[in-house]
């Protein structure tokens, strides 16, 4: 029987119940949904340290990710509010507000 075994790094500074995780193509960062911090974080995928945060409203729950690679553009299901907030990422502004 083959065994594999794996490293691995914890990556702190997430927010609380991270959720979805999704890799931008575009900058090469990591984003991850945090449920009950009602947040996106935003992790450097070279250091694998979190750079960044971007807040949602307070009934907000942040759970899954997706990018569009030819405007920047990223998608974020939120179940706490029952939609779907659009971020222009080259500027962090929550464009569905």
């Amino acid at each position: 029987m083959n065994r594999h075994f794996f490293s691995f790094q914890v990556i702190s500074g997430v927010g609380d119940h991270p959720l979805g995780i999704a890799f931008n193509p575009v900058n090469k960062d990591m984003y991850v949904a945090n449920e009950v911090s009602n947040t996106v974080s935003v992790i450097d995928s070279s250091t694998n340290t979190v750079i960044s945060t971007i807040s949602f409203g307070s009934n907000s729950a942040p759970v899954d990710i997706a990018f569009n690679p030819t405007n920047n553009d990223m998608y974020v299901t939120d179940v706490g509010l029952g939609d779907v907030s659009v971020i222009e990422l080259s500027s962090k502004i929550n464009l569905t507000t």
